[in-house]
């Protein structure tokens, strides 16, 4: 199993709270791929997910309609976290919906 990790407490608490997230990553996952959730490469695993959903991004705007189920507040927001984690804002994403598993 592949590890995918929630560096954004916004995001990860979103998660744990309500069993899904959308999540932007720079890198694509595979359609069902199951996941061992953790939040640093120093604690374990927290959580099992899938991927349950995959949307490529080619405008960081076509992010706007997932901003309620991300974690965030604000598009704004979401947009500033997302540039912190990947030093600015990838000319291409993946957007992720990752579901709890169990």
């Amino acid at each position: 199993m592949v590890t995918m990790f929630f560096k954004s407490d916004k995001a990860f608490s979103y998660f744990m709270r309500n069993g899904f997230v959308y999540t932007f990553r720079s890198k694509r996952r595979r359609l069902n791929e199951r996941v061992a959730i953790r939040r640093s490469k120093k604690e374990k695993k927290v959580a099992t997910g899938r991927v349950v959903e995959i949307v490529k991004i080619n405008d960081i705007l076509e992010l706007k309609k997932y901003v309620e189920c991300s974690g965030f507040a604000s598009f704004e927001e979401w947009v500033e976290e997302i540039k912190r984690l990947n030093g600015g804002v990838p000319a291409v994403g993946w957007l992720h919906k990752v579901e709890l598993v169990g």
